[in-house]
């Protein structure tokens, strides 16, 4: 019986490990679609900055209207383009890395839970 007893210790102690490394499964899962939505979230603020100040006051809309193109006269939309590329580049960049980092702290942790 002895041998028996130790056996199901053993096949309890896996399926314990087991469940413990699916339970660190479903937590990198959650932190992942957690860090995908926060980007998608930072690149959607980032793209669709509030611009509805400007329109507050229709009333002096058409007396500015003519005003605000003489600005744009040596205005290149290409370079605002470029800029603005760049600039979510960069963005996306600095989430990746952070989400690269807080990847491995995770992996970290679930090693250490494992030992």
């Amino acid at each position: 019986m002895n041998r028996i007893e130790e056996l199901a210790e053993l096949i309890t102690k896996k399926q314990e490990e087991n469940n413990k490394k699916k339970i660190c499964k479903i937590g990198l899962a959650v932190i992942a679609v957690a860090l995908i939505v926060v980007i998608a979230f930072a690149v959607y603020k980032y793209l669709s900055k509030d611009n509805m100040d400007d329109f507050d006051d229709f009333d002096d809309f058409d007396d500015d209207f003519e005003d605000d193109f003489d600005d744009f006269d040596d205005f290149e939309e290409d370079d605002f383009v470029d800029e603005t590329i760049e600039a979510v580049k960069e963005t996306v960049e600095e989430v990746a890395e952070a989400i690269e980092d807080k990847v491995e702290e995770v992996i970290e942790v679930v090693e250490d839970a494992a030992e």
